[in-house]
């Protein structure tokens, strides 16, 4: 997610709420990068509220590790869906009783997709630039 400074205020208190799962969601890409890369970095833009992997991939880096680095956080979103999914439905599959837990509930639903979401970056499989 790029989210550049901005004089709107509902715009910098989305960029702050979304910036966690943005984190992790750049943390990601670097922990499965490393295994294929030279050298990388975390780019942390606290004014911009923007966060990025800048990766210098190794000549000899398979195909399939740029794709699956670029798309870890979906895929580590998916299986992390699913194994909640699973636990929900074995442990009875109550839903939320109060306001409060529906809104836990969609706390983490939009977290989860700010998570998962490829960005165009993540979709552009050139060798250049990062995950």
């Amino acid at each position: 997610m790029s989210t550049k400074q901005s004089s709107n205020p509902m715009a910098v208190v989305m960029a702050l709420l979304s910036l966690p799962a943005t984190l992790l969601h750049e943390l990601t890409h670097a922990v499965v990068s490393a295994p294929f890369a030279d050298t990388l970095a975390v780019v942390v833009e606290p004014r911009g509220m923007h966060a990025s992997v800048a990766v210098d991939w190794r000549d000899d880096a398979p195909d399939w590790g740029l794709v699956l680095a670029h798309y870890a956080p979906m895929l580590a979103g998916l299986f992390a869906a699913a194994a909640v999914s699973i636990h929900w439905v074995v442990s009875g599959g109550r839903l939320p009783q109060s306001t409060v837990g529906w809104a836990k509930l969609a706390i983490a639903a939009v977290s989860w997709g700010i998570y998962v979401t490829p960005s165009e970056d993540d979709r552009d499989l050139d060798r250049e630039g990062g995950a």
